[in-house]
């Protein structure tokens, strides 16, 4: 899991599997634990397998 400032006020928060590729990416406009949460919720949800 990685987060990186793309612009102004834009943070790209991006999960890749190492395996597979399968991708998971979502833009906040702040960098908050919040967001971080509801990102890694996203990841635990749209991945198609289990998260070790």
């Amino acid at each position: 899991m990685d987060v990186c400032k793309i612009a102004p006020g834009i943070y790209q928060y991006t999960a890749i599997d190492d395996c597979t590729r399968y991708k998971v990416l979502r833009l906040f406009r702040r960098r908050t634990a919040s967001n971080t949460m509801e990102f890694f919720g996203a990841v635990i949800e749209e991945m198609p397998f289990a998260i070790q």
